[in-house]
Protein backbone atom coordinates (compact mmCIF):
# COMPACT_ATOMS: atom_id res chain seq x y z
CA UNK A 1 0.00 0.00 0.00
CA UNK A 2 1.49 3.04 -0.78
CA UNK A 3 0.60 6.49 1.16
CA UNK A 4 3.19 8.94 0.32
CA UNK A 5 1.72 11.73 -2.11
CA UNK A 6 4.73 11.90 -3.97
CA UNK A 7 5.16 8.21 -4.87
CA UNK A 8 1.43 8.23 -5.68
CA UNK A 9 1.35 10.97 -8.29
CA UNK A 10 5.42 9.52 -9.41
CA UNK A 11 2.70 5.62 -9.96
CA UNK A 12 -0.09 7.25 -11.59
CA UNK A 13 2.64 9.21 -14.16
CA UNK A 14 4.46 5.63 -14.98
CA UNK A 15 1.66 3.09 -16.38
CA UNK A 16 4.48 0.87 -17.39
CA UNK A 17 6.18 0.12 -14.48
CA UNK A 18 2.18 0.55 -12.62
CA UNK A 19 -0.18 -1.01 -14.96
CA UNK A 20 -3.49 -0.14 -14.32
CA UNK A 21 -5.28 -3.27 -15.76
CA UNK A 22 -6.41 -4.60 -12.75
CA UNK A 23 -8.06 -1.09 -11.52
CA UNK A 24 -11.91 -2.49 -12.04
CA UNK A 25 -10.52 -6.34 -10.85
CA UNK A 26 -14.09 -7.62 -9.05
CA UNK A 27 -13.44 -7.90 -5.63
CA UNK A 28 -15.70 -10.94 -5.48
CA UNK A 29 -14.98 -13.88 -8.33
CA UNK A 30 -17.80 -14.20 -10.95
CA UNK A 31 -19.06 -17.81 -10.33
CA UNK A 32 -19.63 -20.24 -13.03
CA UNK A 33 -23.04 -19.88 -13.47
CA UNK A 34 -23.05 -16.27 -13.34
CA UNK A 35 -20.57 -16.17 -16.35
CA UNK A 36 -23.17 -18.37 -17.89
CA UNK A 37 -26.04 -15.93 -17.78
CA UNK A 38 -23.26 -12.94 -18.71
CA UNK A 39 -22.49 -14.64 -21.77
CA UNK A 40 -26.15 -15.09 -22.75
CA UNK A 41 -26.49 -11.37 -22.83
CA UNK A 42 -23.00 -11.21 -24.88
CA UNK A 43 -21.68 -8.89 -22.43
CA UNK A 44 -18.07 -7.98 -23.65
CA UNK A 45 -17.53 -4.98 -21.48
CA UNK A 46 -13.50 -3.73 -22.15
CA UNK A 47 -10.90 -1.20 -20.95
CA UNK A 48 -11.61 2.18 -20.04
CA UNK A 49 -10.12 5.17 -19.77
CA UNK A 50 -9.17 4.11 -16.06
CA UNK A 51 -7.82 0.45 -16.44
CA UNK A 52 -6.39 0.71 -19.94
CA UNK A 53 -2.64 0.15 -20.81
CA UNK A 54 -0.32 1.76 -23.07
CA UNK A 55 0.20 1.99 -26.02
CA UNK A 56 -3.89 2.09 -26.50
CA UNK A 57 -4.67 4.40 -23.62
CA UNK A 58 -3.36 8.18 -24.82
CA UNK A 59 -4.26 7.94 -28.08
CA UNK A 60 -8.20 7.23 -26.94
CA UNK A 61 -7.17 9.65 -24.31
CA UNK A 62 -6.23 12.60 -27.31
CA UNK A 63 -8.77 12.05 -29.33
CA UNK A 64 -11.58 11.55 -26.71
CA UNK A 65 -10.83 14.29 -23.77
CA UNK A 66 -12.48 17.00 -25.46
CA UNK A 67 -15.70 17.45 -24.25
CA UNK A 68 -14.05 16.42 -20.30
CA UNK A 69 -12.67 19.76 -20.20
CA UNK A 70 -13.79 22.54 -17.65
CA UNK A 71 -14.38 24.49 -21.24
CA UNK A 72 -16.27 22.07 -22.59
CA UNK A 73 -17.88 21.37 -19.47
CA UNK A 74 -19.29 24.67 -18.88
CA UNK A 75 -22.01 24.35 -20.36
CA UNK A 76 -23.18 21.93 -18.16
CA UNK A 77 -23.80 24.13 -15.36
CA UNK A 78 -27.64 25.14 -16.05
CA UNK A 79 -28.71 21.69 -15.99
CA UNK A 80 -27.27 20.75 -12.76
CA UNK A 81 -28.59 23.68 -10.92
CA UNK A 82 -32.25 23.33 -13.10
CA UNK A 83 -32.07 19.48 -11.74
CA UNK A 84 -31.31 20.33 -8.37
CA UNK A 85 -33.87 23.37 -7.60
CA UNK A 86 -36.30 20.96 -8.90
CA UNK A 87 -35.68 17.40 -7.29
CA UNK A 88 -35.01 19.86 -4.03
CA UNK A 89 -38.46 21.54 -4.29
CA UNK A 90 -39.78 17.76 -4.09
CA UNK A 91 -39.41 17.58 -0.85
CA UNK A 92 -37.99 20.89 0.86
CA UNK A 93 -42.13 21.34 2.45
CA UNK A 94 -42.00 17.84 3.80
CA UNK A 95 -39.11 18.74 6.47
CA UNK A 96 -37.28 15.59 5.94
CA UNK A 97 -35.74 13.70 3.03
CA UNK A 98 -34.00 10.67 2.24
CA UNK A 99 -31.50 11.96 0.34
CA UNK A 100 -29.95 9.18 -1.43
CA UNK A 101 -33.62 8.04 -2.86
CA UNK A 102 -34.86 11.43 -3.67
CA UNK A 103 -31.85 13.02 -5.41
CA UNK A 104 -28.23 11.63 -4.70
CA UNK A 105 -29.15 8.96 -7.48
CA UNK A 106 -31.27 10.75 -9.65
CA UNK A 107 -29.56 14.32 -10.37
CA UNK A 108 -26.40 12.63 -10.97
CA UNK A 109 -28.09 10.26 -13.30
CA UNK A 110 -29.47 12.83 -15.30
CA UNK A 111 -26.24 14.85 -15.72
CA UNK A 112 -24.29 12.02 -16.58
CA UNK A 113 -26.84 11.22 -18.69
CA UNK A 114 -27.23 14.73 -19.90
CA UNK A 115 -22.91 14.61 -20.54
CA UNK A 116 -23.64 11.31 -22.65
CA UNK A 117 -26.20 12.11 -24.56
CA UNK A 118 -28.67 9.63 -23.74
CA UNK A 119 -31.92 10.56 -23.46
CA UNK A 120 -33.19 10.76 -20.16
CA UNK A 121 -36.72 7.82 -20.50
CA UNK A 122 -34.30 4.79 -19.93
CA UNK A 123 -33.33 6.70 -16.42
CA UNK A 124 -35.50 3.96 -14.31
CA UNK A 125 -33.68 1.17 -15.75
CA UNK A 126 -30.16 2.86 -16.13
CA UNK A 127 -30.51 3.58 -12.37
CA UNK A 128 -31.68 -0.49 -11.23
CA UNK A 129 -29.04 -2.16 -13.85
CA UNK A 130 -25.96 0.51 -12.98
CA UNK A 131 -26.58 -0.05 -9.19
CA UNK A 132 -25.86 -4.12 -10.13
CA UNK A 133 -22.64 -3.10 -12.10
CA UNK A 134 -21.30 -1.63 -8.71
CA UNK A 135 -22.37 -4.79 -6.66
CA UNK A 136 -20.95 -6.62 -9.63
CA UNK A 137 -17.10 -4.65 -9.59
CA UNK A 138 -16.90 -3.82 -6.09
CA UNK A 139 -19.69 -5.55 -3.62
CA UNK A 140 -19.36 -9.01 -2.37
CA UNK A 141 -22.97 -11.14 -3.43
CA UNK A 142 -23.19 -14.54 -2.55
CA UNK A 143 -23.43 -17.06 -5.12
CA UNK A 144 -26.84 -16.94 -5.60
CA UNK A 145 -27.17 -12.59 -5.99
CA UNK A 146 -24.61 -13.08 -8.58
CA UNK A 147 -27.32 -14.86 -10.88
CA UNK A 148 -29.38 -12.07 -10.07
CA UNK A 149 -26.58 -9.56 -10.66
CA UNK A 150 -25.70 -10.95 -13.60
CA UNK A 151 -28.86 -11.07 -15.10
CA UNK A 152 -28.86 -6.95 -14.37
CA UNK A 153 -25.64 -6.00 -15.73
CA UNK A 154 -26.59 -8.37 -19.50
CA UNK A 155 -29.52 -6.38 -19.36
CA UNK A 156 -27.83 -2.88 -18.80
CA UNK A 157 -25.01 -4.28 -21.36
CA UNK A 158 -28.22 -4.45 -23.47
CA UNK A 159 -29.74 -1.62 -23.47
CA UNK A 160 -26.36 0.56 -23.47
CA UNK A 161 -25.92 -0.91 -26.97
CA UNK A 162 -29.43 -0.26 -28.13
CA UNK A 163 -29.17 3.30 -27.44
CA UNK A 164 -25.44 3.69 -28.62
CA UNK A 165 -27.14 1.95 -31.95
CA UNK A 166 -29.70 4.50 -32.29
CA UNK A 167 -27.24 7.62 -31.85
CA UNK A 168 -25.31 6.06 -34.28
CA UNK A 169 -28.65 7.05 -36.84
CA UNK A 170 -27.85 10.36 -36.37
CA UNK A 171 -24.55 11.38 -34.47
CA UNK A 172 -24.80 15.02 -35.03
CA UNK A 173 -26.43 15.61 -31.21
CA UNK A 174 -24.31 16.94 -28.01
CA UNK A 175 -22.73 14.76 -25.65
CA UNK A 176 -19.88 12.70 -25.23
CA UNK A 177 -21.36 9.63 -26.70
CA UNK A 178 -22.38 11.52 -30.21
CA UNK A 179 -18.93 13.16 -29.94
CA UNK A 180 -17.35 9.88 -29.76
CA UNK A 181 -18.75 8.39 -32.75
CA UNK A 182 -18.20 11.27 -34.54
CA UNK A 183 -14.21 10.90 -33.73
CA UNK A 184 -14.85 7.25 -35.00
CA UNK A 185 -15.04 8.33 -38.69
CA UNK A 186 -12.11 9.86 -38.75
CA UNK A 187 -9.87 7.41 -36.04
CA UNK A 188 -11.77 4.20 -36.33
CA UNK A 189 -9.03 1.92 -35.03
CA UNK A 190 -8.81 4.30 -31.94
CA UNK A 191 -12.52 4.37 -30.98
CA UNK A 192 -13.74 1.26 -31.51
CA UNK A 193 -17.17 0.36 -31.08
CA UNK A 194 -16.27 -2.01 -27.70
CA UNK A 195 -14.78 0.93 -26.09
CA UNK A 196 -17.77 3.64 -26.88
CA UNK A 197 -20.14 0.58 -25.46
CA UNK A 198 -17.86 0.30 -22.30
CA UNK A 199 -17.09 3.68 -21.35
CA UNK A 200 -20.84 4.24 -21.58
CA UNK A 201 -21.38 2.05 -18.65
CA UNK A 202 -18.56 2.88 -16.42
CA UNK A 203 -19.51 6.74 -16.81
CA UNK A 204 -23.37 6.15 -15.47
CA UNK A 205 -22.18 3.38 -13.05
CA UNK A 206 -19.13 6.36 -12.01
CA UNK A 207 -22.09 9.71 -11.70
CA UNK A 208 -23.49 9.11 -8.56
CA UNK A 209 -20.68 8.35 -5.92
CA UNK A 210 -18.44 11.67 -5.39
CA UNK A 211 -21.28 13.70 -4.82
CA UNK A 212 -23.23 11.15 -2.17
CA UNK A 213 -19.67 11.08 -0.47
CA UNK A 214 -19.47 14.89 -0.63
CA UNK A 215 -23.22 15.34 1.24
CA UNK A 216 -22.62 12.59 3.86
CA UNK A 217 -19.48 14.07 4.97
CA UNK A 218 -21.01 18.15 4.72
CA UNK A 219 -23.62 16.29 6.93
CA UNK A 220 -21.25 14.46 9.52
CA UNK A 221 -19.74 18.20 9.60
CA UNK A 222 -22.76 20.68 10.11
CA UNK A 223 -20.38 23.44 11.28
CA UNK A 224 -18.90 23.11 8.23
CA UNK A 225 -22.03 22.92 6.41
CA UNK A 226 -23.21 26.13 8.01
CA UNK A 227 -20.63 27.56 7.13
CA UNK A 228 -20.93 27.00 3.43
CA UNK A 229 -24.39 28.44 3.86
CA UNK A 230 -23.69 31.79 4.97
CA UNK A 231 -20.82 32.29 2.67
CA UNK A 232 -21.34 30.76 -0.81
CA UNK A 233 -17.93 31.46 -2.35
CA UNK A 234 -16.02 28.73 0.16
CA UNK A 235 -18.52 25.95 -2.05
CA UNK A 236 -15.59 25.37 -4.54
CA UNK A 237 -12.44 24.66 -2.43
CA UNK A 238 -15.06 22.52 -0.21
CA UNK A 239 -16.02 20.72 -3.32
CA UNK A 240 -12.01 19.74 -4.17
CA UNK A 241 -11.83 19.20 -0.33
CA UNK A 242 -14.60 16.52 -0.04
CA UNK A 243 -12.72 14.92 -3.29
CA UNK A 244 -9.21 14.97 -1.80
CA UNK A 245 -11.00 13.72 1.81
CA UNK A 246 -13.75 11.56 1.03
CA UNK A 247 -13.10 10.25 -2.42
CA UNK A 248 -15.34 7.11 -4.23
CA UNK A 249 -12.37 5.35 -4.83
CA UNK A 250 -10.78 3.61 -1.38
CA UNK A 251 -8.19 2.20 -3.54
CA UNK A 252 -6.87 2.92 -7.34
CA UNK A 253 -4.46 -0.50 -7.45
CA UNK A 254 -2.13 -0.84 -9.98
CA UNK A 255 -0.10 -4.10 -11.21
CA UNK A 256 3.60 -4.04 -10.38
CA UNK A 257 5.43 -4.79 -14.16
CA UNK A 258 9.20 -4.11 -13.44
CA UNK A 259 11.81 -2.68 -10.80
CA UNK A 260 11.26 0.94 -10.16
CA UNK A 261 14.17 2.28 -8.57
CA UNK A 262 13.19 5.75 -7.66
CA UNK A 263 10.31 4.93 -5.35
CA UNK A 264 10.89 4.81 -1.93
CA UNK A 265 8.86 0.97 -1.61
CA UNK A 266 10.41 -1.90 -2.94
CA UNK A 267 8.24 -3.19 -6.32
CA UNK A 268 8.12 -6.38 -7.01
CA UNK A 269 8.09 -7.80 -10.36
CA UNK A 270 5.28 -9.65 -11.66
Amino acid sequence: MVTRYEDIKAIFRDNLTFSPSIALEKITPTGDEAKKVLASYNYAMNCTLVNEDEPAHMPRRRVLMEPFTPEALKHHEPLVRKAAREYVEKFINDGRTDLMDQILWEVPLTVALHFLGVPEEDMDKLREYSIAHTVKIWGRPKPEEQVAVAHAVGNFWVLAGEILEKMRKDPSGPGWLPYGLRMQKDHPEVVTDSYLHSMMMADIVAAHETTANAMKLLLQHPEVWRELCEDPGLIPNAVEECLRHNGSVAAWRRRTCRWAAWTSLPALIC
